[in-house]
């Protein structure tokens, strides 16, 4: 059982978590997840794992100083879906290892991690709202046995 007294009700998150509110994603991300009416004390733009501020990550969450260090943060990075001629995507690769190998290594040890990898998400999330559309009691168009396979396909992918 917590015990709050009435003063905890007019703490701020960083106080009442040691430290602020941080999110780190692309233009796009932030728009929809990280507005400051979420309680965001800090937004920082990483359009990709590619991006010098993927290893703001880190950074935010080894912080020697409270005042720097992040009581939660919430990111999102994108990687490349599909490797391109020039090896982009393993270079992608090895920057993902290099950021959560930094993340391990450099938080304390009581620190909770949690990542996901959604492969496919952009492609997930479209043929979702498609879906939902052409559903939707009103719609003139169909959504064919063939469409919902392969949308499955993508959620189980996902």
């Amino acid at each position: 059982k917590i015990n709050r007294n009435d003063n905890s009700k007019s703490l701020s998150f960083a106080q009442r978590n040691e430290g602020s509110c941080v999110c780190v994603g692309s233009n796009d991300w932030i728009s929809k997840y990280a507005n400051a009416t979420y309680g965001a004390h800090h937004v920082l733009s990483c359009e990709s794992i590619m991006d010098t501020m993927a290893m703001s990550v880190p950074s935010w969450i080894s912080s020697d100083k409270p005042g720097k260090r992040a009581g939660f943060l919430w990111a999102s990075m994108n990687c490349g879906e599909k490797k391109s001629a020039d090896g982009q995507w393993k270079n992608e690769i090895r920057r993902l290892n290099e950021v959560l190998g930094a993340l391990v290594n450099r938080s304390p040890f009581n620190t909770p991690i949690l990542v996901v990898f959604q492969r496919n998400y952009k492609k997930a999330l479209s043929l979702s709202q498609q879906r939902k559309a052409a559903l939707n009691v009103k719609s003139t168009c169909g959504w064919s046995a063939a469409q919902d396979n392969v949308w499955r396909q993508y959620l189980e992918d996902c």
